[in-house]
């Protein structure tokens, strides 16, 4: 697994993890850091090494179900069953995407950039603190002015949070387009995926009819899943032709 962005000796400064808890990769910690980072991986990243008739069905319905029990039963049942169950396990492909995606990302410097915006934050509200406390006698009056600078400051700071991580988002996905093909696939196979699990979700409404995240407010945290199929779909178009 090699990149241009990343040499074999900042591959080995990340550790990898599987958490219980975890719907989607995510890493903590940069490169840039004094204590390192490591990545962390959903547990069905383990479970898709299992292709077993009986794993599939087990880990769609929470239930048992042979081979020889599935014929017994209704073949359209059946059939939904397991082609359900095979839209959600992830390929060998996306989950090097998965990975190679979290280590790009970990070269960064988004805990140094978000230290900076705290602290940018605590010194702009400390001033309308201060001014607040010398223009108003009433603590209400006081509260309220404070209250409405501290939702202003925190909104406008955690946009520029949100807009940094897409940026480094888009930048990865930009970089993993030059690692090969087998990552192209990967992201393109990871994205299909992630939307399938969506739509299936038992929080679906938190996602669209596409089974994207719905967007709150006029906060858009990323790109939508079907625009990243979208662009991995493009590139794969470019290198056959």
């Amino acid at each position: 697994m090699k990149s241009k962005r990343l040499t074999e000796n900042d591959l080995k400064k990340i550790d990898i993890i599987l958490s219980q808890d975890a719907k989607q990769p995510f890493h903590k910690g940069n490169l840039h850091s004094l204590n390192g980072s490591f990545i962390g991986l959903p547990s069905s990243f383990s479970d898709s090494y299992t292709s077993s008739e009986s794993h599939w069905s087990q880990n769609l319905t929470g239930e048992t179900h042979s081979p020889e029990n599935t014929r017994n039963t209704n073949q359209q049942n059946a059939a939904k069953y397991m082609q359900e169950a095979k839209s959600l396990l992830w390929d060998k492909n996306a989950i090097k995407y998965a990975i190679m995606k979290e280590c790009l990302k970990t070269d960064s410097h988004d805990l140094q950039v978000r230290s900076t915006l705290q602290a940018v934050f605590v010194c702009f509200y400390a001033m309308v603190v201060q001014w607040s406390s010398v223009r108003f006698r009433r603590i209400s009056f006081c509260l309220v002015y404070t209250g409405l600078w501290g939702a202003l400051f925190g909104t406008v700071l955690s946009q520029q949070w949100i807009f940094y991580h897409a940026y480094l988002e888009e930048q990865a996905d930009n970089d993993i387009v030059s690692v090969g093909r087998d990552y192209l696939e990967g992201g393109l196979s990871y994205y299909s995926r992630v939307v399938e699990r969506n739509k299936m979700s038992k929080n679906r409404r938190q996602f669209d009819e596409e089974g994207n995240p719905k967007q709150r407010f006029f906060i858009k945290k990323c790109l939508s899943y079907t625009k990243k199929k979208e662009f991995f779909t493009e590139k794969l178009r470019e290198k056959e032709n």
